[in-house]
């Protein structure tokens, strides 16, 4: 699962205006992921194209703060080579503290995607005529199969107050997967979790790309399901009390617990 730059967004949308990322290569991965924070109802709309000139609306969102509350993970199944993310606000007041971030992930449907998961777009319904007559149903024999599962030991670890960016904490010092986080964050303002497919001594904030960037609602418990991720080096984070991790832990700080995969 890798993030995209140019189609996540901090900041504020003006009423009646909107977010519109950049165009870029998307067909690598199946299924889009966006990640709102919004205290406003916007609607989010995947705009892709075949040919990187003609670009069509294929699926929209709307995130309805009063009954999603105020966050959300949406997925989108990619169906062009070439797209684009824009996050519109059609209301009439300004929606400030908009924290947008777009991951494209190799997995197909992600059951474990909290709600609301949905995938929409335009459907066509084919009306069919009606069999009339006389007609015989044959008996078929009924093939059968068998499904083995195999699944990987996992380990947990859990870190006590997280108060500064430094130093780097390390989840797993060689390749893995991450199966979940869950983050109590001690302050009433928003921070985030900074995920480094390196080993700690590797990351340089603010200079290294992070495979995701993860906001932390305020004062409360945030479960993020993120599905068995590879990392190929190793797993580390950082929490910081802004995306780009420029600046300290807001509050008394971030309590993380972690499910990998050995």
């Amino acid at each position: 699962m890798s993030q995209s730059l140019v189609n996540s967004f901090e900041g504020t949308i003006l009423a009646g205006g909107n977010f519109t990322g950049g165009k870029e290569v998307i067909n690598g991965a199946i299924s889009i992921i966006c990640a709102l924070y919004t205290t406003t109802n916007l609607t989010i709309e995947t705009y892709q194209s075949a040919d990187n000139i003609n670009y069509y609306s294929f699926s929209s969102f709307v995130h309805d703060v009063a009954i999603y509350g105020t966050h959300t993970r949406t997925q989108f199944y990619i169906e062009g080579r070439w797209g684009y993310i824009k996050v519109s606000n059609n209301t009439g007041g300004n929606a400030t503290g908009v924290l947008f971030s777009t991951l494209y992930s190799a997995n197909n449907h992600d059951g474990t995607i909290q709600q609301p998961t949905y995938i929409q777009g335009n459907v066509s319904v084919t009306s069919l005529s009606p069999i009339t007559g006389a007609f015989s149903i044959t008996s078929q024999s009924r093939n059968t199969s068998s499904i083995t599962t195999y699944e990987n030991n996992s380990s947990i670890i859990s870190f006590n107050l997280i108060t500064t960016i430094l130093p780097v904490k390390q989840i797993k010092g060689s390749a893995g997967s991450l199966v979940s986080l869950i983050a109590y964050n001690d302050s009433n303002l928003v921070n985030f979790i900074l995920i480094y497919d390196l080993l700690p001594i590797n990351v340089s904030v603010g200079v290294s790309t992070p495979i995701a960037v993860i906001a932390l609602k305020k004062t409360d418990v945030s479960q993020v399901p993120i599905h068995s991720v590879l990392f190929s080096n190793a797993i580390s984070f950082v929490i910081s009390g802004s995306f780009n991790g420029s600046i300290q832990p807001h509050g008394s700080g971030v309590y993380i617990t972690a499910l990998y995969d050995n």
